[in-house]
């Protein structure tokens, strides 16, 4: 069965006939207490934004019509 063991910073995945030797080496089966900073996500923001024209839409063939009264 495998097992994770760590030295220092590292860490790595052992077999259970190799555990002994590396308990030997200096390798412990806890990681080291070091304070992991995490980064704040990143969102993605477009680059450009299109126009968005706002439009009226038609309401009957009444609108339709292009005779314009003088």
């Amino acid at each position: 069965m495998a097992t994770l063991m760590y030295k220092g910073k590292n860490s790595m995945m052992v077999r259970g006939k190799d555990v002994q030797a590396r308990l030997d080496a200096g390798w412990t089966f806890e990681s080291a207490k070091t304070k992991i900073t995490l980064r704040p996500k990143r969102t993605k923001t477009p680059k450009w934004e299109p126009e968005v024209e706002q439009k009226q839409d038609l309401t009957g063939p009444e609108d339709l019509t292009t005779i314009e009264e003088q």
